[in-house]
């Protein structure tokens, strides 16, 4: 097996298990749930407040730019902000509509491989799986709210959803600055020779 196909299949494996994380009930280690009389006024619906009509909740908008104040750059919020949209989405579609929860199930792996384009890998890519987990429990944070998201998966599952291999494309919802171009081409091209030094050690050792 070369070198550069294992790395192929461990990227593709971190990327699935990232997804299958996110759509599980995962709870970090110190967070807990508040009781139901302690909610906000932002949890007395399911789908929350959403003043501006962004398609992100109100005090979610709030905490990420709490919580995330330089510690990423602007892009990086993008791709959260693209994330929260596709939380959003699923407290809010019919979930008797079989074309539109399969487009949102659709619109959710397009987000994950807009965080993996835009993150990187390595440590970057870390951080964009902590942060992805953690907006996951900002936005279900109420038991209907994570009822919900559960009753999403099965319905993706029972409409027989597909993963889509986006690797390569650009799935996000809004431009790069010409400095993260660079970065990624960069990324690329590294990538690229790696993958040729592996061939030609794999090459070298059959002879």
């Amino acid at each position: 097996m070369l070198t550069a196909q294992k790395n192929l299949v461990a990227k593709r494996f971190s990327v699935s298990a990232l997804i299958i994380a996110l759509l599980l009930a995962v709870s970090l280690t110190g967070c807990k749930k508040r009781d139901e009389k302690d909610l906000s006024i932002y949890d007395e619906t399911l789908v929350g407040i959403d003043k501006d009509n962004n398609g992100i909740r109100d005090e979610i908008e709030e905490r990420m730019k709490q919580e995330w104040h330089q510690m990423i750059t602007k892009e990086e919020q993008l791709v959260m902000n693209q994330h929260a949209r596709v939380f959003d989405d699923i407290l809010h579609v019919d979930l008797n509509d079989k074309d539109k929860v399969l487009r949102i199930r659709d619109h959710l792996d397009m987000a994950i491989n807009c965080g993996v384009l835009v993150f990187g890998e390595d440590m970057r890519y870390h951080n964009f799986s902590i942060n992805l987990t953690y907006l996951q429990q900002w936005y279900f944070n109420t038991k209907e709210r994570r009822e919900r998201k559960h009753e999403f998966i099965m319905r993706a599952r029972e409409y027989h959803y597909q993963t889509t291999n986006f690797e390569g494309a650009n799935t996000c919802d809004f431009e790069f600055s010409d400095a993260l171009k660079q970065e990624i081409e960069r990324r690329k091209a590294e990538k690229a020779k790696k993958e040729q030094l592996a061939k030609e050690e794999a090459k070298s050792q059959e002879k």
